[in-house]
Parts: C-alpha cells; structure tokens; sequence
C-alpha cells in the first residue's frame, strides 16, 4: 500500500517496479491525492525482489523512486508423496503402483522412483495431487524397498521410503 499528497491536489496514478529494475512494470488506477493505494502481485519464480514505487499526477509530474521494499518469495516443496500398490508378488510379473502428491503452490510435480533393485526413473512432469501410474517387473526373488521422491518444477523436494 501506498499513498502521496500532491501540492495542486492533482489525481495520482502509482507505477511500481516489481523487481528492482527501476522500470515500471505496472500503472495503477488513478487515485486522489492522499488516497491510498493498493495493489498485489504475483510472482512465478522464487526469489527476493526490490519492489519501488513513484508517482505521477495528471500534467505527467514524477516523483522520485521510493525506497526499495525486499520481498521474499519462498517456493514450498510437494507434501511428502505417497505410493500406493502391491506389497509381494512374482518374479517377471509387471506391477502398477499409484502414486500421488500435492504441491502447496500448486506447481507441477516429478517423481524419481528407486525401485530397489538397481532400476531408478524420472516421471515426466504431472498436475499437483494428480495419481499418476508406474509400473515395474522385478526379475530376480528378494525383497526391495521402493524409494520415492517428488519435486517441483523449481527443484524443492521431498522423499519417501516405502
């Protein structure tokens, strides 16, 4: 939120600098002077930016930059993933398991897979808290711990062990 008088009482409109590069990469509306605005943002990459204001009033007077704002914007990772399928079976039947994560942001999600038995894979990228099926074949009799990972699309992960 922001504010500024103008000394003709002029109508005011604000230009914001979302990422400290001095340039103005949103106009509001156009305010009374002294009302206050406000405005929100959304930023699609984590990171911490400089947020600057100034002011123009209706004859295209300028103010200066405002003091930069640091806001940091953190990327949560996916919920811990859970899978979902058969505990014992055969050798050189193929399996399907199901597996599921939420991604607090709502960003895409990639699981990795160890399968235990020296096959690990990637997933392609899917829709947060959409089940996704993998399938595998063990080919020799033992008992595995299935690993499994899930990251989202900026990298922040979480891992499980079955």
């Amino acid at each position: 939120m922001t504010s500024t008088t103008d000394p003709d009482n002029d109508n005011i409109t604000y230009g914001w600098d979302w990422d400290g590069d001095f340039v103005i990469d949103e106009w509001s509306v156009w305010f009374y002077s002294g009302q206050n605005c406000s405005v929100s943002h959304i930023w699609d990459i984590p990171g911490t930016y400089n947020i600057c204001v100034k002011a123009k009033d209706i004859h295209f007077g300028e103010s200066e930059w405002s003091n930069p704002l640091s806001a940091t914007i953190i990327n949560r990772p996916p919920n811990t993933p859970t899978i979902n399928g058969p505990t014992s079976g055969n050798v050189g039947i193929e399996y399907e398991y199901y597996i599921n994560a939420t991604d607090f942001d709502g960003n895409n999600i990639q699981y990795f897979i160890d399968w235990g038995d020296n096959h690990t894979e990637w997933t392609n990228y899917h829709a947060s808290n959409e089940i996704i099926t993998v399938r595998h074949t063990w080919e020799e009799k033992g008992t595995y711990q299935i690993k499994l990972k899930a990251k989202d699309i900026f990298g922040s992960r979480l891992i499980i062990s079955m």
